[in-house]
């Protein structure tokens, strides 16, 4: 059994509970477990001299994502891209299948991107990618797929739309963005995700570089979760307004410092409803453990090849 436990860390916090729960873990070492003993191996990921240099990274920009070409985008009028949502019941092997009868029932198409999520024992797939044929074909798609798949299944063809690549590219930016990497994981209350994202908006203002105004915020990607009712977790990833010229402020910010002021504000949120919280029975200032993260995403730059 392989054991992977993840700490929220902020510079300057301490970590003696940490350090409480892996001195537990070494004494579980050489114990007897039903019919032999377990062994304990117990590897801690952390910045120190002894650990080899990170390697080189870089920010992401928006661009980077693209499943539209720009050239493309600004010069194709026609409708060769194509989108689709497919839903069905949740079974193993069900995205094999449709992407089998996919090909066999639409093979011009050529898929660009994939995503899939479950929902209440349903799959749903949301599909886009380009497709060069006579539109006029697409019409037996939603009648034919369901019967290339199991009956049980109950396949239903939700969406199948034709889209030129300057509609689905969406409105042109002239310059790159960077890509902010934002998490909360908080009590779920009325209201939580939009004062918190309120409270982001107010602590990137006072971060931005000079010149760069920020009303809101562009929202690029959303996943949200309520966990056993009551904690609200979400991933989002925001474009960050400014040049290219001033994403070396963007990356010289204290992200550790914007995720105290938004948590310290979600506090104050909570605190703020504790009447109508504390009259439910299980609301205190102790049970506000918002947890939020910020920065900004990267990838590793490969390494220079260095002769043998």
């Amino acid at each position: 059994m392989r054991l992977r436990v993840g700490v929220s860390y902020r510079r300057g916090d301490s970590l003696r509970g940490l350090g409480a729960f892996l001195n537990r873990l070494h004494r579980m070492d050489d114990v007897p477990f039903a019919d032999g003993t377990l062994s304990v191996i117990v590897r801690v990921n952390a910045d120190g001299s002894g650990l080899p240099e990170m390697a080189v990274s870089r920010p992401l920009r928006d661009k980077d994502f693209d499943v539209v070409p720009d050239d493309e985008a600004a010069g194709d009028p026609s409708r060769n891209w194509r989108t689709l949502a497919v839903t069905a019941h949740s079974r193993v092997g069900l995205l094999h299948d449709v992407l089998v009868a996919m090909a066999e029932e639409a093979p011009a198409f050529a898929l660009a991107g994939l995503t899939v999520a479950a929902v209440y024992g349903q799959t749903v797939l949301f599909m886009v990618g380009r497709d060069r044929s006579a539109p006029h074909q697409d019409a037996g798609l939603r009648s034919a797929l369901p019967h290339r798949v199991r009956p049980g299944d109950r396949l239903l063809v939700a969406i199948d739309q034709r889209l030129s690549a300057k509609t689905l590219d969406g409105p042109a930016v002239l310059d790159d963005q960077l890509l902010l990497r934002f998490g909360v994981r908080t009590p779920d209350r009325p209201g939580v995700l939009r004062d918190t994202l309120t409270s982001l908006a107010k602590v990137l203002a006072e971060h931005a570089p000079p010149g760069v105004q920020i009303s809101g915020l562009d929202v690029w990607f959303v996943l949200l979760q309520v966990v056993n009712g009551r904690t609200t977790r979400g991933r989002l990833t925001i474009r960050l307004p400014g040049s290219p010229e001033q994403w070396p402020h963007w990356q010289a910010v204290d992200w550790a410092a914007v995720e105290r002021s938004v948590s310290r504000s979600a506090a104050l949120a909570a605190r703020a409803e504790a009447p109508d919280l504390r009259a439910v029975g299980w609301w205190s200032s102790a049970f506000d453990d918002t947890v939020i993260t910020t920065e900004l995403l990267r990838t590793a730059v490969p390494a220079p090849l260095t002769p043998p």
